[in-house]
């Protein structure tokens, strides 16, 4: 027998307010022009009087990090379009996040600032301090690790909650 309870909603039970994503889109679109105009390889950075070059393995973080907020940009524009979760939204946007996280992790492990250099630093000073500066960063890497797990649980639990919202029994038999 016909229930009309049983018809799907009118609106999707996944609703993502245009708004986020218009800010979204915007915040993205300011990142990556100040991301290309400002930090690409090889890369010195002026904080003052203080200078910091990075290694050359910064162009390698550099253009991934590009990458990943493209992919973000072009997340927020197609729930700007069409604003309801689905799915395959959220698979790419936890593979995304956790993408970027472990991206996050790994800078802090690479050993990137390659030197330090001030007005009244000399050679010895300036290499304990870069030597100093890496081991730092270093050791917040746990940290940034138990950071990424967070956002990537947050991520995933948004996942099951829209795959047990949508009743999308096939896509939850090829996760399960």
């Amino acid at each position: 027998m016909w229930n009309p309870r049983k018809l799907p909603p009118l609106r999707p039970a996944h609703g993502i307010p245009r708004a986020n994503s218009a800010i979204e889109i915007a915040v993205y679109l300011c990142l990556l022009v100040w991301w290309a105009a400002n930090m690409a390889a090889p890369l010195t950075v002026r904080l003052g009087n203080l200078h910091v070059a990075l290694t050359p393995a910064w162009s390698f973080f550099y253009w991934v990090i590009l990458f990943t907020t493209v992919g973000g940009a072009a997340i927020s524009t197609v729930n700007f379009i069409r604003p309801w979760l689905t799915t395959q939204r959220a698979v790419a946007r936890v593979v995304l996040d956790t993408a970027g996280g472990v991206l996050f992790c790994w800078m802090f492990q690479a050993h990137l600032v390659a030197s330090l250099s001030w007005p009244s630093a000399t050679p010895d000073k300036a290499a304990y301090a870069v030597a100093q500066l890496n081991l730092w960063l270093a050791r917040i890497f746990p940290w940034a690790i138990a950071v990424t797990l967070f956002f990537t649980a947050i991520g995933v639990w948004r996942l099951v909650r829209t795959i047990r919202k949508s009743g999308t029994h096939a896509m939850h038999t090829a996760l399960v």
